[in-house]
């Protein structure tokens, strides 16, 4: 139980003033010193925000400071429970884990993914300091905690679209590369949203083939889900169409899934009247 107080001391630095409340954790009462100035700030009205939509019961104060301090409070909660903790040495990392900040992460989202904090500090500082040598933009959490090959893809293709891009960005490149207008690309990405995130090479080579194609600038506007399908089940489709004859005229049937897409398919080849 050592080891689960010395994180108690980790998180809650105790500071000029503080409280003291009984914690029901794992069926034990515990009596915790807590302080809220330099751990964690937010507003009266984030916090009730979040009452909202958890059903948990956080322990209540009356100090000015209560919101954020029952907040803090209930993480502690999470952590005495979480088993992993119980063989960590937090005591002896703590002051080189919070240097964690200085790659511009705050305190407060460690709160929300104390899964981070398994890790070894040699682990921890490797990633975030191969993501600041990579200059690939606002360090977060699950990149501490990502398998290594899904994060080192994540670096390549953060700047393999850096290449692409340059200074623009991704809703300027594609209000270029498709002839509309930047308002027009918003609202598409407002209703697919992972295209903020493609890789912008692999982008390049659906419109690319999809010109060549003779489909125009229009049809990919209409139709932009085409933009998150792999290229390859686009030709793909393409050819199955293209050998009973039919010649595509709208992008829209290509982006339904794989069973839609056969009943289509299946329905034209049957039924020569309805091409």
């Amino acid at each position: 139980m050592y080891v689960v107080f010395t994180m108690v001391n980790f998180f809650l630095k105790t500071i000029s003033t503080g409280f003291n409340r009984a914690v029901q954790i794992n069926g034990l009462q515990r009596c915790l010193t807590v302080t809220s100035k330099q751990f964690y700030h937010c507003s009266k009205e984030n916090l009730e925000a979040e009452n909202e939509t958890r059903s948990v019961s956080y322990v209540r104060t009356d100090s000015d400071y209560g919101f954020g301090r029952r907040f803090v409070v209930k993480k502690i909660e999470e952590l005495f429970k979480l088993k992993y903790f119980e063989a960590y040495d937090i005591a002896s990392n703590n002051r080189e884990l919070w240097k964690v900040t200085d790659y511009g992460i705050p305190k407060e989202e460690l709160l929300r993914d104390v899964w981070a904090l398994r890790y070894s500090t040699e682990n921890i500082h490797s990633r975030l300091e191969q993501g600041k040598q990579s200059n690939i933009g606002r360090l977060k959490t699950w990149m501490i905690r990502a398998n290594k090959a899904i994060y080192n893809g994540y670096i390549k293709r953060k700047n393999e679209n850096k290449e692409i891009l340059g200074e623009s960005s991704v809703e300027e490149y594609l209000s270029e590369r498709l002839r509309c207008s930047p308002e027009q690309i918003q609202v598409i990405i407002n209703r697919h949203p992972a295209l903020e995130h493609k890789s912008m090479p692999k982008l390049n080579e659906i419109i690319d083939y999809l010109l060549s194609k003779g489909f125009q600038h229009y049809h990919i506007v209409r139709a932009p889900k085409i933009l998150l399908h792999s290229l390859e089940t686009t030709k793909l489709r393409l050819e199955e169409l293209a050998k009973i004859g039919i010649k595509v005229e709208s992008l829209y049937i290509l982006t339904k899934s794989q069973k839609q897409f056969l009943q289509y398919y299946e329905s034209l080849k049957t039924n020569p009247q309805n091409r």
